[in-house]
């Protein structure tokens, strides 16, 4: 076998020419008409690169820049869209994460006795769920060496 060049072939939709790009340039066109079309073909045709130029040239909220562009932009990599998908989840983790670290700073003894009250809670609620999905014990083999009286 001969070890022949192999080049990465690009997608057909990366270039404003194409139908889902054009898409995203008459939409960004509509909402905001003060951005020319030569300025966005200027741009890569990369959702992260117009989202970046839209947040310097208008005054729009971050989520309203990507709805635009998200709506009419071809579906990237997997890759990109996970990428996309952790950057709306990692900050208010963060933020949660960060508060928690605060309190426990702030209280710490009020943290341990609600931590010790919630797992006592869960170690209770676990061993009540252990307790009922055991059969109940049979004492039918035990009743016939019984006096008839004591098992009426």
């Amino acid at each position: 076998m001969s070890q022949a060049t192999h080049s990465v072939q690009e997608p057909a939709a990366t270039n404003w020419t194409s139908e889902s790009w054009g898409r995203v340039c008459q939409a960004i066109q509509t909402r905001w008409p003060h951005i020319s079309e030569d300025e966005l073909k200027d741009l890569p045709c990369d959702v992260d690169s117009v989202i970046g130029f839209l947040k310097e040239f208008t005054e729009t909220s971050l989520e309203e820049i990507k709805s635009v562009v998200l709506e009419f932009a071809p579906e990237g990599s997997f890759t990109q869209r996970f990428t996309a998908l952790t950057e709306n989840v990692t900050e208010p983790i963060h933020s949660v994460y960060e508060r928690i670290q605060y309190e426990t700073d702030e209280h710490p003894v009020a943290t341990s006795g609600v931590v010790f009250v919630a797992g006592l809670a869960l170690g209770i609620l676990g061993t009540v769920a252990y307790f009922r999905s055991r059969p109940e014990p049979s004492y039918a083999g035990i009743q016939r060496y019984l006096p008839d009286r004591w098992t009426r």
